[in-house]
């Protein structure tokens, strides 16, 4: 039988120990320290979506602090079409203004426009030639735009609808943006998402028939996002770590504990005499341009790899309430030592790599099936609102240690 992992590694590498053993050569407050600075480092750089120059400037701190590592670092361009000085919004009775956010992407020939129109029930049957479209009902929260959602535009617009608006229906009622590949073509009209409170005052409008002005502010401007990798050779297995690094707006508790841990592991492995790959990608929520372009570079190959693990969305945040136990994707031959390590940080393993989301289902489509995929939901995600309020900072600092000690098991 072949040993997968090393109980006594895991437990010198400081399960169950004081947090300072589990820090290597740094104190447990010196650890903390650091987390904290990188979260907050993050959260500072504002909005992170790709693009964008927070987005641009994260990747280039990412690039800097793997450079301090000692590792080889390669930081690739990919260029996109994007939107700066986003200003969206509906105006009722030209007096009461709706904020809104665009969903990517918009025709370049409607940004800056304004769309006056009869308010209308997407549902009606009859609806009015130039109408500004209402979804009657917020639509269920998922993080992906899916064909369903692409077909009703689709029908809209084929029925004389000038523009669309609709809600998200989630715990906090905000506006909350659906991740859209940026290689598919653009909607062929503006849609713009509001809050379900503004949603329920749209809707009282089109009972009367009023005329609303839809205006989608900014300017269509060429970009670029980033894949940041860095590298150690070796002989032996390698270790793969991966995550985001954007998102549709500050992303603080989405994204900022995937990038602390990912800057804390790099740290680590570059001490150990391990091989290993770090992987940051851009363009996550435009079709994960960032990962597809990881996944073409010459990576170690599956057979390779002795652990990749992939640092998602909303690592250590205090979950919704009745969402149930924290769930993360493995492989079975990884259940153990992930249950010995990680404790409440997976209190459910799930086996299906292939029904994951985001890129965990991805990197295992693409053969890698020793693979850790963290991933999920929180009370602001994809919502401007998430500034990092929700995340478990001592959960998270544990969960550092936890992941070291599972590295230890697995290559020990």
């Amino acid at each position: 039988m072949t040993i997968l992992w090393n109980r006594r590694r895991i437990l010198q590498a400081g399960v169950g120990l004081p947090l300072a053993a589990c820090a290597s050569d740094r104190a447990a407050t010196n650890l903390t320290s650091l987390i904290d600075q990188d979260l907050n480092r993050f959260i500072g750089m504002g909005i992170h979506r790709s693009g964008s120059a927070g987005d641009i400037e994260t990747a280039g701190w990412i690039e800097n602090e793997l450079r301090a590592t000692g590792l080889k670092v390669r930081r690739d361009a990919i260029s996109i079409d994007t939107i700066s000085d986003i200003a969206a919004a509906i105006t009722l009775d030209a007096t009461q203004e709706i904020n809104a956010f665009p969903q990517f992407m918009p025709l370049a020939q409607s940004i800056g426009q304004t769309i006056r129109g009869s308010l209308a029930t997407a549902s009606s049957r009859s609806l009015p030639s130039g109408a500004i479209a209402i979804i009657d009902k917020p639509i269920p929260p998922g993080a992906y735009w899916t064909p369903k959602h692409q077909a009703a535009i689709d029908s809209l617009a084929r029925r004389g609808a000038a523009a669309v608006a609709y809600a998200v229906d989630t715990p906090r009622g905000s506006v909350f943006c659906l991740n859209r590949d940026a290689r598919d073509a653009p909607l062929p009209i503006p849609v713009l998402i509001v809050s379900t409170r503004d949603l329920s005052l749209l809707l009282q409008h089109t009972d009367r028939n009023r005329i609303g002005a839809l205006t989608l502010g900014g300017r269509s401007v060429k970009s670029a996002t980033y894949m940041v990798a860095a590298r150690k050779s070796g002989p032996g297995r390698h270790l793969i770590v991966s995550t985001p690094l954007s998102g549709w707006f500050v992303c603080g508790a989405e994204r900022g504990p995937g990038i602390a841990l990912f800057l804390s592991l790099a740290r680590y492995a570059a001490r150990q005499n391990l091989p290993c790959t770090f992987l940051s990608t851009g363009g996550h929520e435009i079709g994960h341009l960032g990962m597809d372009a990881a996944l073409a570079s010459e990576l170690p190959g599956p057979s390779d790899t002795g652990l990749w693990i992939h640092l998602g969305a909303s690592i250590a945040t205090y979950p919704i309430p009745d969402t149930g136990p924290t769930r993360v994707f493995a492989p079975d031959s990884l259940k153990d030592v992930i249950a010995q390590t990680l404790g409440e940080n997976a209190q459910v393993i799930d086996n299906n790599l292939a029904a994951a989301r985001g890129e965990t289902g991805q990197i295992f489509a693409a053969g890698y099936q020793r693979l850790l995929g963290f991933g999920s939901g929180h009370e602001t995600f994809h919502m401007p609102e998430d500034l990092g309020e929700n995340i478990d900072r001592p959960r998270l600092v544990r969960l550092d240690g936890q992941l070291k000690a599972l590295i230890a098991g697995v290559f020990g």
